[in-house]
């Protein structure tokens, strides 16, 4: 093996990375905002059909109002927010932020098909904690009940925190902190006995569900995304929507079914094309995948382009016809999307035996793993080594490729 293919196994050991402020931002935001979209709206349905069924039992009537209860009851939002702060690594982040993901659209598609309301009267105390009180009926109505997404969020946050606490008496406030939390739920008058144990089963089932290096995030949200289709379905019983999930739910289970496998082959590209029955089974995904990137590539310019890293070494985006007369003409084209074709005038041969187009795909969002940053090395690097120009793109040119080109530029 050459000099240039030849790859220590110490450059190919990816360490655990400590979690980043862009990423603590990202995932806290995408969490807020489903958070806040799903439960205003299943409380807005709840409301409007005027839900009266409930799972009020006898032991509920007797559990008094116990008005401070509600500093606990509050404490879910501040320690919402700070754990994905205390995550120190990358991937405890997003463990974290799946969790609570999950358990968030778990239990509003609950709320939708489900939905029962809280039987105690609503109570103001007096003083300031009558204010407090007031404020939390302005966002927790009396709906969204089962399962109690406090609770389960509460096991989450205990999972997260346990770790840290290293003292008999920070074990000690945590665990009493937790479940003065899940305990605040029945005393505050907000939940009953129903919802507070199918609320603990969602959290330990998200906790259970969501490990490190399990399933990638990319999957549970290709499942998430086909559970909500098919609840939707099931809610608004309308002969269209029951036909847009019998064509669409197959593609997602079965792309939720490839990352999950890490199956970088799944769409079958073959010299730069999908054959017929791919485009025909995946049709939904394929086709909001080209309309997200045309979107991206309309919206993101003039970040979108060709980036010259070496002089042989170039990356960028799958190129548009009006790009491709940027390229050399004795260069190679490696393609590592595997969800846009590639422009037919990339994929005929060059002067002789040499293949102009090479197709190694990786599936999005998803970092190569050593394994493929080793291969595609092996690929490349020997093309650079004889003055072989090569482009190398994904589909925007924002992640694979750069990944490929640090790992690259790191053994030349």
């Amino acid at each position: 093996m050459s000099e240039f293919t030849e790859i220590s196994a110490a450059s190919l050991q990816t360490p655990e990375r400590a979690s980043t402020p862009s990423l603590t931002i990202r995932l806290l935001v995408l969490n807020a905002l489903s958070f806040t979209l799903i439960y205003l709206t299943t409380n807005w349905l709840a409301a409007a059909h005027q839900v009266s069924q409930h799972l009020m039992l006898a032991a509920d009537a007797v559990i008094p109002l116990i008005p401070w209860m509600i500093i606990p009851y509050s404490s879910s939002l501040v320690l919402f927010i700070f754990i994905f702060y205390h995550c120190g690594t990358q991937q405890q982040c997003r463990q974290y932020s799946l969790q609570i993901f999950t358990a968030t659209h778990l239990a509003g598609m609950c709320f939708l098909l489900m939905p029962f309301r809280q039987q105690h009267a609503a109570v103001l105390p007096e003083g300031w904690l009558g204010y407090a009180y007031q404020s939390l009926y302005l966002m927790d109505q009396r709906y969204n009940q089962l399962p109690s997404l406090h609770v389960a969020y509460a096991a989450i946050f205990w999972f997260h925190l346990r770790l840290a606490m290293h003292t008999l008496l920070a074990r000690l406030l945590l665990h009493t902190g937790i479940t003065l939390l899940i305990a605040s739920t029945l005393f505050t008058h907000q939940h009953h006995l129903a919802d507070v144990i199918a609320g603990a089963a969602l959290g330990w089932l998200c906790i259970w569900r969501c490990k490190p290096h399990d399933v990638p995030p990319v999957a549970a949200y290709y499942r998430i995304a086909a559970a909500w289709l098919a609840a939707l379905a099931l809610y608004f019983q309308q002969l269209w929507l029951f036909l847009l999930t019998a064509a669409t739910l197959p593609c997602l289970l079965l792309v939720a079914l490839a990352y999950a496998r890490g199956d970088r082959h799944f769409l079958h590209k073959h010299q730069g094309q999908h054959p017929v029955w791919v485009r025909l089974l995946y049709a939904p995904y394929l086709a909001g995948y080209r309309l997200s990137w045309l979107l991206q590539r309309y919206l993101l310019q003039p970040s979108i382009r060709i980036q010259q890293i070496t002089p042989l070494l170039a990356i960028g985006p799958r190129l548009l016809s009006a790009e491709i007369s940027q390229l050399h003409a004795a260069g190679v084209v490696i393609d590592l999307s595997a969800e846009i074709p590639e422009h037919p005038a990339l994929c005929g041969p060059l002067a002789g035996s040499t293949k102009r187009y090479l197709h190694y795909p990786l599936l999005d969002i998803l970092p190569p793993t050593p394994q493929q940053m080793q291969e595609l090395a092996a690929l490349i690097l020997p093309l650079l080594k004889a003055g072989t120009p090569v482009y190398l793109h994904c589909a925007m040119g924002f992640h694979r490729c750069r990944h490929i080109a640090r790992y690259l530029t790191s053994n030349l």
